[in-house]
C-alpha cells in the first residue's frame, strides 16, 4: 500500500451564515510526498456558487504547507433559501495516483422576512370601494399573509381571499372591497387602512 502524499484539513467545519453575510475557513494543504507537486482545490454541493477558495492550486514543496481560505457569502435573496447546505470541498494532487481527498462542510441559512405590499385601486361609487393588494415575498422562506382592517375606517371591507401564502420570490394578490359603515359620510379617494 502507497503512502498517502497528502495532509489535508478545513477547520471550522459547520456555518451558520445569514444572508447578506459570509464567513471564512481556514484551508491547510501539506506536501507529505518526496517530489514537489502541484494541488488543486475545488467546491462542488448545493450552495456550491457561494464559495470562493483564496487558493484553488499550489505548487508546494515537500514537507511544506499551504493555508488557504474559503469564502463562504451568501446573498441576501430569496434565492437563498433558509436550511441546510452540505459543500464538499476536495483537493487532488497532479502526481499522486490517489483519488481526489475531500471534507464535507455544513452550512446553516436561517429564515429572514422581507416584504411589500401594493395598493391598486380598481373602482370607487357612492357606497363601495374596492382595491387589489398585491404583496412580494422578497425573503427567503414562505410565508402568511392575513388582511385586517383598523376600527377608524369608516369602511367595512371584505377580503378575498382573507389570507395567502406567498413563496420566497413570489406575489399574491388580494381583493378588498369596502362598503360604507351606515351613518357614514363617503369620503373621497381610498382609504390608507385599506
Amino acid at each position: 500500500m502507497t503512502k498517502d502524499t497528502l495532509t489535508f484539513n478545513i477547520s471550522p467545519r459547520t456555518f451558520d451564515i445569514e444572508p447578506g453575510q459570509s464567513a471564512e475557513a481556514e484551508i491547510y494543504v501539506r506536501n507529505d510526498s518526496l517530489f514537489v507537486d502541484v494541488y488543486n482545490i475545488s467546491v462542488k454541493g448545493r450552495g456550491a456558487d457561494w464559495a470562493h477558495v483564496s487558493t484553488p492550486s499550489a505548487s508546494i514543496f515537500p514537507g511544506d504547507h499551504v493555508i488557504g481560505k474559503l469564502i463562504v457569502d451568501i446573498p441576501r435573496s430569496y434565492s437563498s433559501e433558509s436550511g441546510k447546505y452540505e459543500l464538499t470541498v476536495s483537493v487532488n494532487s497532479n502526481r499522486s495516483s490517489h483519488a481526489p481527498r475531500q471534507v464535507s462542510l455544513d452550512i446553516n441559512v436561517p429564515e429572514y422576512q422581507e416584504m411589500s405590499a401594493v395598493i391598486t385601486e380598481v373602482q370607487q361609487n357612492r357606497s363601495e370601494t374596492s382595491c387589489d393588494i398585491t404583496i412580494y415575498n422578497m425573503g427567503n422562506a414562505a410565508i402568511t399573509c392575513e388582511c385586517t382592517t383598523m376600527s377608524t375606517t369608516n369602511y367595512i371591507f371584505c377580503y378575498r381571499p382573507p389570507s395567502v401564502s406567498v413563496l420566497p420570490g413570489g406575489s399574491e394578490t388580494i381583493e378588498a372591497v369596502g362598503s360604507i359603515k351606515p351613518g357614514k359620510r363617503q369620503l373621497l379617494g381610498l382609504r390608507k387602512e385599506c
